[in-house]
């Protein structure tokens, strides 16, 4: 620990090294320094009372303690009044009394700080003589230290310090807005998202719709087909009966066997139809229809008439 020759060295020790004390322990480490001597729990005992000075709790032991009264004297209460009255105390105003109780079989006077202190001046009490004459001291240089600690940073930094808050709420508030920007971006993101959602429900709603029709248009495409590949055999079978010559048509008559087979044909057609169909409709949510699941259906294509 640094050695320091008098309590004005201590002081500026501390205004130097920008150590920040209160009275009550700028006060300890004078008397701790400087007068070891002395009780520091007294001292300060009489320093904090003041913190309290119109509370009345300094009791009879305090009073018999520092020699204000002797114990004989607060067994009498007229002997304990006149003493008061002699220090200059008024009662309810420097002191109160408390009677006699379960707890206590003498009466029990409560003095405040000042009356206490009063008391103590009255009877040269040599250890509050010394508390006072170290305290002027005490004040002095705390004084000094306050002063120069106040100057050194409330007058020179006063603009730093106020640079930099401010500097710490324009950047909070940017990270703030930073926040709100990518919330904001999230939020048009969703909507986005949304959007493109109901826009591919629809489309698909409307692939389902027209699956229905694609499925009729291919049925009605195989029996096209179906039908020009009879009537073209038929043909053939006409031109093979009559050497080539080809009646006008408006004389042709269809063989009766050929009619009942054009006519088990088409049927057979119409139900190659709605088995497509039937098909289609159930599979209309699926994405697409693997082109294996008609295969043995298309064949039907070439169907020949039995004979």
């Amino acid at each position: 620990m640094t050695a320091f020759n008098a309590p004005i060295d201590y002081t500026n020790h501390l205004i130097d090294t920008d150590k920040k004390l209160d009275l009550i322990d700028f006060f300890s480490e004078v008397v701790g320094l400087f007068y070891p001597e002395q009780d520091i729990v007294s001292l300060r005992y009489f320093l904090t009372m003041a913190y309290n000075k119109n509370e009345f709790f300094i009791g009879n032991n305090r009073l018999i303690q520092y020699d204000i009264v002797q114990k004989k004297d607060t067994e009498d209460i007229n002997i304990m009044q006149n003493k008061l009255k002699d220090f200059g105390l008024i009662f309810n105003r420097d002191y109160k009394l408390i009677l006699p109780s379960s707890r206590s079989t003498v009466e029990q006077y409560f003095l405040t700080p000042y009356a206490f202190k009063k008391c103590l001046i009255k009877i040269n009490n040599h250890e509050f003589t010394e508390y006072l004459l170290i305290l002027e001291e005490v004040v002095a240089l705390y004084r000094l230290y306050q002063d120069s600690y106040h100057k050194k940073y409330d007058s020179n930094d006063y603009d730093t310090n106020l640079k930099l808050i401010l500097s710490k709420i324009n950047d909070q508030s940017s990270k703030l807005n930073t926040v709100l920007h990518a919330a904001n971006t999230t939020k048009e993101s969703v909507f986005d998202m949304t959007e493109q959602m109901d826009n591919l429900k629809g489309e698909i709603q409307h692939v389902s719709s027209n699956s229905s029709l694609i499925a009729k248009t291919i049925a009605t495409s195989v029996m096209t087909n179906a039908l020009m590949n009879m009537y073209n055999k038929q043909d053939e079978s006409g031109n093979e009966e009559d050497n080539d010559t080809m009646p006008p048509l408006e004389e042709y008559q269809e063989p009766t066997h050929d009619t009942n087979n054009s006519r088990r044909v088409f049927s057979s057609l119409i139900e190659l139809a709605e088995h497509y169909t039937s098909n289609q409709q159930m599979q209309q949510n699926r994405s697409f229809v693997s082109d294996d699941d008609y295969t043995d259906d298309d064949s039907s294509s070439d169907y020949e008439p039995e004979e």
